[in-house]
């Protein structure tokens, strides 16, 4: 489908709802004040207490894991590709994610990004794994 030359592009504002379809795909912060849940390409980071949203922007086909680290600084999120190219791991800073999200109307990205580790990235201490459901 071809873009009108006067097609605009729209910013997140905010969203409602969760499929539930990505396994362990909603969670908490350690600190509990932020759940985190994928939506699409889109990770959803909410404050608890006051409902405000920001959106992390870095994936190019659906999110499919997401992993918090244990003092919360740092989210891991991976996704699934639908062809035989290497699926994308991206780092968040979770410091400037929650601030986007404290912010006076959320953000989307605004720095968070940290790392995206590719198939060419050197080895270090960090696992990826997938498993398929088809046979």
């Amino acid at each position: 489908m071809a873009v009108s030359e006067d097609a605009v592009d729209l910013t997140i504002n905010g969203v409602i709802g969760f499929s539930g379809s990505v396994p362990n795909g909603l969670t908490y912060t350690p600190c509990g004040g932020y759940v985190l849940y994928p939506l699409g390409s889109v990770i959803v980071v909410k404050n608890t207490q006051t409902n405000s949203q920001a959106f992390l922007e870095g994936h190019s086909s659906d999110v499919s894991c997401l992993s918090v680290s244990k003092n919360g600084k740092l989210l891991a999120s991976g996704q699934k590709n639908k062809n035989v190219t290497p699926a994308h791991v991206l780092v968040w800073d979770m410091d400037v994610a929650k601030a986007n999200c404290d912010g006076p109307s959320g953000a989307s990205n605004g720095g968070a990004l940290k790392h995206a580790l590719r198939a060419s990235s050197p080895p270090a201490t960090f696992t990826s794994a997938a498993a398929s459901s088809s046979p």
